[in-house]
């Protein structure tokens, strides 16, 4: 049996950003009521959203470092990333958002930057939602995979569906 270690980042290094913890309302993708932290978010602007990306893309530098096998980039599960997929959290009307094209760019800057960073022969996973679980959210038909398709390799499997009907997500991939 062969166990693979990971290192998991998320936006911030934090999974979960408690606004008592980190001192401040946490980061989000519009100024929309986030039912998964149950805050309203403060927006990134593009400035911010340049930094987040560089911050990851450090992190991952760092995962590969420390002698992990692989990374892992956090998208699921109301995290901020998730918040630029879903359609309910991002509200935005530029190039972050918007379209559902426009709703990946974050993501797949992020992926796109990692793979720069940390080169082409290290894993790269992305966990992510298929389906928010919100009205007015993201749904498996509207889900990110097909958008996200071309960041997957044929050697690696860097999409982690986090969601129930997988008989269905089959078909977006």
């Amino acid at each position: 049996m062969t166990t693979l270690a990971y290192g998991c980042v998320a936006a911030g290094g934090r999974t979960f950003a408690d606004p008592k913890v980190i001192g401040r309302k946490p980061p989000g993708a519009s100024k929309v009521f986030n039912n998964y932290r149950l805050i309203y978010p403060v927006t990134l602007n593009d400035d911010e959203i340049a930094a987040l990306i560089e911050s990851f893309k450090e992190a991952s530098v760092l995962v590969k470092n420390a002698g992990f096998d692989a990374v892992k980039i956090h998208a699921g599960h109301g995290c901020l990333l998730s918040q630029f997929l879903s359609p309910y959290t991002n509200r935005r009307n530029d190039r972050w958002g918007g379209s559902a094209e426009k709703r990946c760019c974050l993501p797949a800057s992020v992926v796109e930057a990692v793979r720069a960073a940390v080169g082409e022969d290290f894993p790269i996973l992305v966990k992510m939602n298929v389906s928010d679980g919100i009205s007015g959210g993201l749904e498996i038909e509207g889900a990110p995979l097909k958008r996200l398709r071309h960041l997957r390799r044929p050697e690696q499997q860097p999409l982690s569906p986090a969601a129930v009907l997988l008989r269905r997500l089959h078909s977006c991939l």
